[in-house]
């Protein structure tokens, strides 16, 4: 992603995994769009962590990066398995469509920190001091 910024990286990269994953939800018995929506999620899934990484790594406190990991891992241990048991209880279209239902989440979460961070900083791009 160089020469682009981390934001507009995972933004991106948000939208399009939630697009596609949608659309292999939705895909039903048809093995064509399936994998092609599959292989265009897991292209969108790439850049999520780096650019977030980026993003908790630049103007944060030290240890940003290191919580990043921490919850990222205790994601990586948590959703898979979650993911499993709807994928067994309720089939593989609940199970995909979880898939996009985090994708969603994690799109708000972004737009929601970006919105808030663009307030806070000044028409010159320095941060307005808190407090």
């Amino acid at each position: 992603a160089q020469g682009y910024r981390a934001p507009a990286v995972l933004t991106g990269a948000l939208a399009g995994a939630l697009v596609a994953s949608s659309v292999l939800a939705l895909a039903g018995g048809s093995l064509g769009v399936a994998f092609a929506a599959a292989f265009c999620t897991g292209l969108c899934f790439g850049p999520i962590w780096p650019s977030a990484v980026t993003i908790a790594a630049s103007g944060s406190t030290a240890g940003a990066p290191a919580t990043m990991v921490t919850i990222g891992n205790a994601g990586g241990i948590f959703f898979p398995w979650f993911q499993g048991v709807v994928l067994v209880s309720a089939g593989s279209g609940r199970g995909i469509a979880f898939t996009a239902a985090l994708c969603l989440a994690m799109l708000l979460v972004t737009l929601t920190y970006g919105a808030r961070f663009r307030r806070q900083r000044e028409p010159d791009g320095t941060r307005v001091p808190s407090g």
